[in-house]
C-alpha cells in the first residue's frame, strides 16, 4: 500500500463558543538561534525507505535540483524523539524550522523548533492533546496548530485551533473547531478547515469572526477536497480535489473559476504549498504506476518545473520551498 503523505481524517463541527488557554509548564523556554537561510531549498519530511516498508520519517532539505539532501534529523538521539517529525514549515525569514514529533513515552505529539541546520532544537508545546499542522505567524512572534481535543460524539478525533506566543510559552485557545491553520500575510486572519465526513469547507478567521469561501467549479461548489492554501499575495487558492482522483486544483481567491493543474491517470497530489513569487505550486506526488514518491513543482499553466524523486526516500510530507 503507498503512503500518500501524512492524512489526518478530523470530523468537526461548528465553533466553539469561548477562549481558554493553557500556559507551557516549561516556560520560559529559549527559542533556537536563527540558523543559515535555507536559500531555495525545499523542506520536506520523508519516510527512509522505499514505500514505507521499514525505517523511520525524518526532515530533511533538499536543493531543488535534487544534487543536496541534508538530513536534519536522523543524528538526533533517539530516546527524546520516536519519530524524526512531521508537518516541518519555515520560519518567514527561512532561518529556523516549526515541526511536530512525539516525545517518547507520550501518545500525544507535540511542536518542536530547530534551526535550519538541525541544530539546536526545542520544544515548545508540553499541554495535553496532539498538535499538527503549525503555522508561523508573519513575524516569527507566534505559532498557530491545531489540537485534538478529545473525541466528539461520533467517536472521531476533534480538533481546534490554538496560538503559541513564541515568547511566553503561553497557548491560548482560539475558540474555532477546525484543522490545517494557515496564518495569512497580513497577520491579522488566517485560513483553516472545517471537515465533515465527506463535507469539507474553507473559512477565514479575522476578529473573532469567520467567512467561508465556496470553491467553485462550473459554479459547483467542491465540498471534498483537502488542503486549501491561499498564495502570499491572496490572489489565488490552491487544493487538492478528491472528487477528481485528488489531483491539484486552483482557484481565484473568492473561489470562483475553479480549474485543474493535473491531470495524471496513474498519480495522486497531496499537501500543496506556494512557491515564494507565486508562479508555481509545490506538492507531494504518489505515481501508483511506479510506486515511487515525488516532490513535484507545477507552474499555474500546469506545467511541470520540477519532479524529484529518490530511490531511498517515499511519503514526502509537507513539501515547502524557500525564496532563493
Amino acid at each position: 500500500m503507498l503512503l500518500v503523505g501524512f492524512v489526518i481524517l478530523l470530523a468537526v463541527v461548528g465553533l466553539a463558543y469561548h477562549l481558554t488557554s493553557s500556559v507551557n509548564t516549561k516556560s520560559p523556554f529559549i527559542l533556537p538561534e536563527s540558523g543559515p537561510v535555507a536559500k531555495g531549498k525545499i523542506l520536506t519530511s520523508a519516510l527512509l525507505s522505499p514505500n514505507g516498508t521499514a525505517g523511520e520519517r525524518d526532515i530533511l532539505l533538499i536543493s531543488r535540483d535534487g544534487n543536496d539532501v541534508t538530513n536534519l534529523t536522523i543524528n538526533k538521539p533517539k530516546s527524546d524523539l520516536v519519530s524524526g517529525g512531521l508537518n516541518p514549515t519555515f520560519s518567514p525569514d527561512y532561518t529556523r524550522i516549526a515541526y511536530v514529533a512525539t516525545p517518547t513515552g507520550s501518545n500525544n505529539s507535540q511542536i518542536f523548533i530547530m534551526d535550519t541546520n538541525g541544530k539546536e532544537r526545542q520544544q515548545v508545546t508540553y499541554s495535553t492533546g496532539s498538535k499538527y499542522n503549525p503555522s508561523w505567524s508573519p513575524d516569527g512572534s507566534a505559532l498557530l496548530y491545531s489540537r485534538s481535543t478529545g473525541e466528539n460524539n461520533n467517536s472521531e478525533l476533534k480538533t481546534s485551533i490554538w496560538k503559541l506566543d513564541l515568547k511566553t510559552g503561553k497557548e491560548t485557545d482560539l475558540g474555532v473547531v477546525g484543522t490545517i491553520p494557515i496564518w495569512l500575510s497580513s497577520g491579522a486572519e488566517f485560513s483553516f478547515q472545517l471537515i465533515n465526513g465527506q463535507s469539507h469547507q474553507l473559512l477565514i478567521y479575522k476578529n473573532g469572526g469567520t467567512t467561508k469561501i465556496n470553491l467553485l467549479l462550473d459554479q459547483k461548489p467542491v465540498t471534498n477536497f483537502n488542503y486549501p492554501v491561499f498564495s502570499h499575495d491572496r490572489s489565488k487558492v490552491a487544493f487538492i480535489n478528491f472528487e477528481d482522483g485528488s489531483q491539484l486544483y486552483i482557484a481565484d481567491a473568492t473561489g470562483s473559476n475553479a480549474h485543474k493543474l493535473t491531470n495524471s491517470v496513474s498519480s495522486i497530489y497531496s499537501m500543496p504549498s506556494w512557491s515564494a513569487d507565486n508562479s508555481y505550486i509545490v506538492v507531494s506526488e504518489e505515481d501508483r504506476t511506479v510506486g515511487k514518491s515525488f516532490i513535484t513543482g507545477v507552474d499555474l499553466t500546469g506545467q511541470i518545473v520540477f519532479r524529484l524523486g529518490f530511490p531511498n526516500l517515499s511519503g514526502f510530507n509537507m513539501p515547502r520551498i524557500a525564496s532563493q
